[in-house]
């Protein structure tokens, strides 16, 4: 029975979701059953894993979010309700796998920081399908005054050959076999920089230069400046960022949960 009284009984709302994921229903929009099902699920998960209250999570598939207008809106306890929230720019479009990108100018602008700050333990996760190879910005801090040099990035450089890569203050590591299927890539930082894929063994590597997270221009899909220049084709499902050291476990953590909850029917590997 339906009291109107907004109460809730623990960690748990009187509808039986959690409490957290019920108030992102209301903010977001969310009215679809089995969207709400995958996210209440999705944020029981991240809290038995012990990361929700040092994660924020920009779900992109348009059922788990508002799923139309600019406002992508974020789930997690990291920072304040609604501080990462992300704007659509130049016309990315919903789609039910995710936020389309056509390589052009489309971006999701966020908020300064939304990457972190310093060189703090960092990690961050997207789960995406490249609709063609030269689909390289999937996000970006773009670093002090836009220097490219103390950027903090994850790319699928388009260079010619059979390696997919991520690039991290602009090093480029080759690590697996390029796909257009769905896949998911990690890089972080702490001191070194970090990559992983598809929730697999996580490598450490040596900085070429120090990074400036909380530079200008934090964005998912394009530099943005200037527009056009390494874009990203393809769709994004989601981008999670949490303050914690990349390793192999959390890797495989979080690619379980998504493959399982918010992932489910995308095909992932």
């Amino acid at each position: 029975m339906y009291l109107g009284l907004g109460l809730r009984l623990g960690g748990l709302g009187l509808s039986g979701f959690d409490a957290d994921a019920a108030a992102y229903f209301d903010r977001a929009g969310v009215t679809d059953a089995t969207a709400k099902a995958q996210i209440n699920a999705f944020v029981k998960g991240l809290k038995d894993l012990g990361v929700w209250s040092s994660s924020v999570v920009w779900p992109m598939r348009s059922a788990q979010n508002k799923g139309s207008g600019t406002t992508l809106y974020t789930l997690g306890g990291l920072g304040t309700v609604g501080q990462y929230d992300g704007t659509l720019v130049n016309g990315p479009t919903w789609n039910p796998d995710g936020i389309y990108f056509d390589g052009s100018n489309d971006r999701v602008t966020l908020p300064n920081g939304a990457f972190g700050t310093g060189n703090t333990a960092t990690s961050v996760i997207a789960f995406l399908k490249n609709e063609t190879y030269p689909s390289r910005q999937i996000f970006l801090s773009q670093g002090n005054n836009n220097l490219s040099t103390d950027s903090f990035s994850l790319q699928s450089p388009d260079a010619p050959g059979t390696s997919d890569a991520v690039s991290i203050a602009f090093t480029d590591i080759p690590f697996a076999t390029k796909t257009l299927s769905w896949k998911s890539l990690l890089v972080g930082n702490t001191s070194l920089g970090f990559y992983g894929k598809n929730g697999g063994t996580v490598t450490s590597f040596s900085l070429s230069n120090s990074l400036n997270k909380s530079g200008n221009n934090s964005a998912i899909g394009s530099f943005g400046d200037p527009a056009g220049v390494a874009s990203f084709n393809g769709y994004a499902g989601l981008v999670i960022r949490i303050n914690a050291t990349p390793t192999t476990q959390l890797n495989s953590d979080i690619y379980s949960l998504y493959k399982t909850t918010l992932g489910t029917g995308l095909g992932l590997p």
